[in-house]
């Protein structure tokens, strides 16, 4: 039982959970380029998540937006 409770808390981390500030931005802003846009737009939700009052929490709200609108996902 344990393990299982164990192991189901475990599959929710993600491989970005301890990215840095600046390092979340980055990899985000890498995805925009390489137009991988809705994994982009992901990070960038997560940057604001967990930086809400960051270096990059303004432009990560901005560029989310693009990452949405260049994948056509208009239903924010």
């Amino acid at each position: 039982m344990l393990t299982t409770l164990t192991y189901g808390c475990a599959s929710t981390q993600s491989q970005y959970d301890y990215y840095t500030e600046e390092q979340l931005y980055q990899k985000a802003r890498r995805f925009l380029i390489d137009r991988k846009y809705a994994r982009s737009a992901e990070l960038y939700q997560m940057l604001e998540t967990r930086f809400p009052f960051g270096e990059y929490a303004e432009q990560s709200q901005l560029d989310v937006i693009t990452a949405y609108y260049q994948a056509q996902d208009y239903d924010l």
